[in-house]
């Protein structure tokens, strides 16, 4: 019997080999689903032990090491990877097709900005972060305000600083979009620019003692934190989405002892 995935959308149905080179439908783009065997669940993998080092002993390239070899990798959503570069890539395809979709004057119809705002917000369609819809379906309230929002952030000829204060702090602010949500966007708008930044990668950067300080204007804390992950990926030769991987990995996976 051969494997096949099933669009849970359009309902179209592809083998394998198909699924291997994409997890998204050819027809329209919705993530596929497994349709005779279960998607693999974080309880059914024997648990792993956690790294375990001592915080004066960090040595951030062997980490990196340890985190692009971890496999499988189940990163929310009861979905597991086979392997960091396959769940890498998988979010790249991901953010390629929102960025498709959060674009010209589809914004303009409200009706379609809600449905895939709220599609981005869960793990399954993002495969990046867990728990967006909690706070961010609050946004769906007011899509006219959530369309200024999107507008601005995909607007590259501003300084993301201010992108960031407006979005968070001033006029452009919308209920239930916080930082995490707000970078999350930048991130997906422009994954080669603009990192991810919420709690996991405070505390993280905490932990490989590359704090960022504190400043009175979010945007130019987003900037410090923005450069020192640019800095993080140069240093390691590695990508701005494959580096937030590897923020969630050391949370979830290294124990200091």
């Amino acid at each position: 019997m051969k494997v096949e995935f099933e669009c849970r959308k359009c309902r179209m149905v592809v083998f394998l080999e198909e699924y291997n080179k994409s997890r998204f439908c050819p027809n329209c783009g919705t993530f596929l689903k497994s349709k005779r065997l279960k998607n693999t669940v974080v309880g059914s993998q024997p648990p792993k032990p956690p790294i375990e080092i001592r915080p004066e002993d960090i040595n951030l390239a062997s980490l990196f090491f340890e985190y692009n070899n971890y496999s499988p990798i189940a990163p929310g959503g009861g979905i597991v990877f086979s392997s960091v570069d396959n769940w890498i890539s998988a979010r790249k395809r991901a953010y390629k097709m929102f960025r498709e979709k959060f674009s010209g004057e589809k914004l303009l119809d409200f009706d379609y900005l809600s449905g895939v705002f709220k599609d981005w917000l869960l793990f399954r369609n993002n495969l990046s972060w867990t728990t967006l819809q909690r706070t961010g379906y609050s946004a769906l309230e007011k899509p006219e305000r959530l369309a200024e929002l999107i507008i601005l952030l995909r607007n590259d000829n501003l300084d993301v600083g201010e992108r960031v204060r407006r979005g968070l702090v001033d006029k452009e602010k919308v209920r239930g979009i916080g930082q995490g949500i707000l970078t999350g966007l930048l991130h997906t708008f422009f994954d080669d620019k603009y990192c991810v930044w919420n709690s996991r990668t405070q505390d993280t950067l905490k932990i490989l003692r590359r704090p960022i300080g504190k400043y009175s204007d979010i945007g130019k804390s987003y900037k410090t934190v923005n450069r020192k992950i640019l800095e993080m990926a140069q240093e390691l030769e590695t990508d701005l989405t494959t580096l937030d991987g590897f923020m969630w990995f050391i949370s979830k996976h290294v124990q200091f002892i």
